[in-house]
């Protein structure tokens, strides 16, 4: 018969500063809330992104971190997918929303949320990244296709682009026009 044993305060004060430091260390940010929205942790990616010092966030309700849109309609997310069971943001997955910072700035991140319970207590834990380069990324890419599109559009020659199983998938005016097709 093996006897549990309980870790000694040494143990336990390695093993809490251990997860600290990983929870502040964190590329993304971690920011847990209570049921009723309330601030309870707020790591340094989150002080990095949003502005707010952990001690000046904690305790605020979340909604202080959304875009102005969603302020109203933050708290009712997660009381919906409480009530119906039907996930729109509980461990739905990564979806993109816009955060506020303290200067006002707004912010693109990718946001999951999910619950846990802790001593009989309800926390929810938003991990979020800002992916404003990508945004910057994505936003240059639309530019260079709507570009390039422009720029074979007016070409006089025929283009026309295949792709591996040899269906067209652009057709330029150039070709429409030596080809008597429509593009």
């Amino acid at each position: 018969m093996t006897v549990a044993r309980k870790p000694s305060k040494t143990a336990r004060r390695l093993t809490d500063a251990r997860v600290r430091a990983i929870i502040d260390n964190m590329v993304d940010a971690l920011v847990t809330i209570d049921e009723h929205g309330v601030i309870d942790s707020f790591n340094a990616a989150a002080e990095r992104i949003f502005g707010y010092s952990a001690d000046a966030a904690i305790g605020r309700n979340v909604a202080v971190l959304a875009e102005e849109r969603a302020r109203s309609q933050h708290g009712g997310y997660i009381r919906n997918d409480l009530k119906t069971g039907k996930g729109k943001v509980l461990g739905v997955g990564p979806r993109e929303v816009k955060g506020r910072r303290k200067d006002g700035s707004t912010v693109p991140l990718e946001l999951a949320v999910s619950e846990m319970f802790l001593g009989g207590k309800r926390t929810f834990i938003g991990a979020m990244r800002d992916i404003t380069d990508r945004k910057h990324a994505e936003h240059a890419l639309r530019d260079s296709k709507a570009q390039l599109a422009g720029i074979l559009d007016t070409a006089m020659e025929a283009i026309i682009a295949v792709d591996d199983s040899q269906r067209i998938r652009w057709f330029s005016h150039g070709a429409a026009r030596t080809f008597g097709y429509s593009s």
